[in-house]
């Protein structure tokens, strides 16, 4: 998987955060065994509203976004998580739709949009995301 990581936020973000995001990623795509698929772009960017979300773009690409906050470690966890949605759209068959996704097979008929906080925490490939990224977070710190 070609990578390229994107800083919006280059005045408060240092070249060591920028190099351990990169580290962080090259470690994620091993874990989830993506060498083989596409480009990933990785943005690192300020934002109060959001963690960080993943998109499948067109042609096999992909583009994870990053709020760049203080907390490095917070960073890292959340390209783990997002990293976990590039493996599960890769692997996993996971479609995101206005109306409705599609995850490992099943059809979810949930509008991704309009749902809770709670009820899209609730979700299969979320649930899988949070437990990868204390998984992988574990092994990368150990």
């Amino acid at each position: 998987m070609k990578v390229k990581v994107k800083v919006k936020a280059k005045k408060s973000w240092s070249i060591m955060n920028r190099n351990l995001v990169r580290d962080a990623v090259a470690f994620a795509i091993k874990e989830y065994d993506l060498y083989h698929y596409g480009k990933l772009t990785v943005k690192l960017c300020k934002h109060a509203n959001f963690d960080g979300h993943a998109l499948e773009l067109h042609d096999g690409d992909f583009m994870v976004t990053v709020n760049a906050s203080d907390d490095i470690v917070r960073v890292i966890s959340t390209v783990f998580h997002e990293l976990c949605h590039i493996k599960q759209f890769v692997h996993d068959g996971l479609e995101l739709e206005h109306h409705k996704v599609m995850f490992k097979g099943d059809l979810w008929d949930i509008r991704v949009a309009s749902c809770t906080h709670k009820e899209y925490e609730a979700t299969p490939w979320e649930v899988e995301a949070r437990k990868e990224e204390e998984r992988l977070l574990k092994l990368y710190t150990t």
